[in-house]
């Protein structure tokens, strides 16, 4: 998270924003190919991990503490540098994050499941998504290998 730069431990306890952020960063960063151990399900405002909040809550006494670090393997080093370029300048646009996120859930869950059944999903959730956003959002989860082609 310290290389990603999303997380400020002074306003993450009280910041719903900040925890979402961390929330959906990690689940894409996973889905990127970068396991780190949490298992994510279908909440309120789409994947949602409480191993992941209760571990962030933990690790903000002691963020500062914490070293930056890298990944071991030179291909997930590699690939953590491509997801950086994925999230790019969102990386603190919570909205973005939030569909882009509860889009590739779900695709990934129900792979069945139409487009437009997953724009009205995320739509119950209270997110407004126009079928642009969705193309869009779809567009670049296929660009980054994470949406399957024909969908």
């Amino acid at each position: 998270m310290k290389r990603i730069g999303v997380v400020d431990p002074s306003g993450f306890k009280s910041s719903f924003v900040d925890r979402l952020i961390v929330q959906k960063t990690i689940y894409l960063m996973q889905e990127f190919g970068l396991f780190i151990g949490y298992r994510f399900n279908w909440y309120v405002h789409g994947p949602y991990s409480p191993g992941l909040a209760g571990d962030a809550y933990a690790l903000c006494g002691t963020y500062d503490a914490v070293p930056w670090v890298q990944f071991v393997k030179r291909e997930d080093e590699e690939r953590f540098k491509q997801f950086l370029v994925f999230i790019g300048a969102r990386a603190h646009d919570h909205d973005w994050l939030e569909k882009i996120g509860s889009i590739h859930f779900l695709s990934k869950m129900y792979p069945s499941m139409s487009r437009e059944a997953i724009r009205q999903r995320v739509g119950a959730k209270g997110l407004s998504l126009t079928r642009d956003e969705l193309d869009t959002i779809v567009r670049e989860l296929r660009e980054f290998g994470l949406f399957p082609e024909g969908r």
